[in-house]
């Protein structure tokens, strides 16, 4: 008897890099190992057509300035590229299509032909909001009104759009802080939604040295503690500072006047790291190897960000055996077990960073425990094999209905 094998497109955005693409090819990755399952990635761009580009003029002018939308969020007709054929797939599975050329309407779309799943993890999906509109002064004049109240009108409309949508998807949250986001903002079916966290590659389970063999191999020496930060884009003193960039600019400077410690900074360099951190820098090689013993090295890795659908970073390096010290706050909330594998800390406060971090230079020791009850838990929930039957059991659920 022949056996049906279940086919899974994964569309993810060309355009979006970092932890949703890592965690797109890590789910793929994951289910194509169980049995009965092909599963495929591909990536998606927006197609600039001839149709397309006589609308977008219009589409900057009216739809970006006025309401605030991106791409995705666009009401004229686009096109993407790979054109998809619903009829060739079994289930379809969204990862951040923002900026693909995927509109809403055109995931509603594809949703009444084929059972769609999109993994949110992305939080902008759910925390919708808008940038204030260009050229607009804190004065109360008639046009500074008129420009705040497009941009209202076009966030109700927008949030409309998407509670629409939300009734045709299966929706996937990493966390259960997005869940909850989602149930407040009334962007969640409970029938069609679970929680599933990302999975973690298994290079990172598998790192066998110690600490000090690890610390040796990238240049430190073994007695030196050793604190990561992983910026996987440019560092940034000005702009977005969602990652924390500013907290670690106050803090480390105050944590380096009472402990001797190496802060190491592993990511692309784009602008300068400010000098007064004395950090040093890693640049990745492009491997899971290379970062996983780069994690195992480290006495603790932080997580400054001020929200975090999840928090890839540290779960990869919980894996590895290393503790975490994280804001309390967000997707890190289901990441890191406060007291047990790694602390927490006041979000937003460079202070009570300082203190917990002190806390945990001055007891190595609970150090040591931390990293070995982080691994344990990371392995339990986060392995790929693991998360991909949660997933294949959501995905049974969404063909039979």
């Amino acid at each position: 008897m022949e056996v049906k094998v279940l086919r899974v497109a994964h569309l993810h955005s060309q355009k979006i890099r970092g932890g949703a693409e890592v965690a797109c090819n890590r789910i793929s990755s994951a289910l194509g190992r169980l049995s009965g399952i092909y599963s495929l990635v591909i990536p998606v761009n927006p197609l600039p057509t001839c149709f397309e580009k006589l609308f977008s003029a219009w589409r900057y002018r009216f739809e970006n300035i006025l309401f605030g939308w991106g791409f995705s969020e666009t009401l004229t007709p686009t096109a993407y590229s790979p054109r998809l054929n619903e009829g060739q797939w079994d289930l379809v599975h969204l990862h951040s299509p923002y900026n693909s050329g995927l509109t809403i309407e055109e995931i509603g779309r594809i949703s009444r032909r084929v059972p769609t799943i999109f993994t949110i993890h992305d939080a902008r999906w759910i925390l919708w909001s808008v940038a204030p509109p260009l050229g607009q002064d804190n004065g109360s004049s008639f046009s500074a009104w008129g420009k705040r109240a497009t941009r209202d009108l076009g966030s109700r409309f927008l949030r409309f759009r998407l509670q629409m949508l939300v009734r045709k998807l299966w929706v996937v949250y990493p966390s259960t802080w997005l869940k909850d986001q989602a149930t407040v903002a009334g962007l969640r079916n409970e029938k069609r939604s679970t929680v599933i966290p990302s999975p973690v590659g298994t290079a990172f389970f598998e790192v066998g040295c110690t600490k000090q063999r690890a610390k040796v191999s990238i240049g430190i020496r073994p007695d030196m503690p050793m604190i990561l930060f992983v910026a996987w884009k440019a560092w940034k003193s000005r702009g977005d500072m969602n990652k924390g960039y500013d907290i670690l600019e106050q803090a480390i400077p105050l944590l380096r006047s009472s402990h001797d410690f190496e802060f190491v900074i592993l990511g692309h360099p784009g602008d300068s790291v400010p000098k007064h951190l004395n950090a040093r820098l890693l640049s990745p090689d492009g491997s899971q190897e290379q970062v996983a013993r780069i994690m195992r090295a480290a006495d603790f890795v932080v997580g400054p960000s001020r929200q975090e659908a999840l928090g890839l970073v540290v779960q990869e390096a919980l894996a590895t055996g290393t503790p975490a010290l994280v804001s309390a706050s967000t997707g890190y909330l289901d990441v890191v077990d406060d007291g047990i594998t790694g602390y927490y800390f006041e979000p937003g406060s460079p202070e009570d960073f300082v203190r917990m971090a002190s806390r945990m230079l001055e007891d190595r020791n609970e150090l040591v425990n931390m990293g070995k009850r982080a691994r344990e838990r990371a392995r339990d929930r986060w392995h790929p094999a693991h998360v991909a039957e949660q997933y294949f059991q959501f995905y049974l659920r969404a063909i039979q209905a």
